[in-house]
């Protein structure tokens, strides 16, 4: 909490089951996610999204943007698809058009 408690901007890339065709990107702020809240029977058992909200409520982030990519399948491993690999470059782009985005506004 403490490397982000002062960011200007916080942009987060994961994987994002949307529906769509793997390697799809989405981009949504933090805001557009709602979620079904289950009870915790521990800490461990919070998700991304549950600790960034919680971060909110209790200290100032800044604009938290997510880029999403959804996955052909979630398993263990390191390697990723083909058509994850193919789409990197455009992933870059979308994080670097992120950046640029609040370059500009300074």
């Amino acid at each position: 909490m403490q490397l982000i408690e002062d960011a200007d901007k916080l942009i987060i890339v994961d994987a994002v089951k949307g529906g769509g065709m793997p390697g799809q990107i989405y981009r949504f702020h933090l805001e557009d996610i709602t979620l079904e809240q289950a009870p915790f029977l521990s800490l461990h058992d919070m998700g991304l999204v549950d600790n960034l909200m919680l971060m909110k409520l209790w200290h100032s982030i800044g604009e938290t943007i997510i880029i999403g990519v959804e996955p052909k399948e979630i398993d263990w491993g390191l390697e990723l698809s083909p058509e994850l690999r193919e789409k990197i470059p455009q992933i870059i782009k979308t994080i670097l058009a992120e950046l640029n985005k609040g370059e500009r506004k300074c």
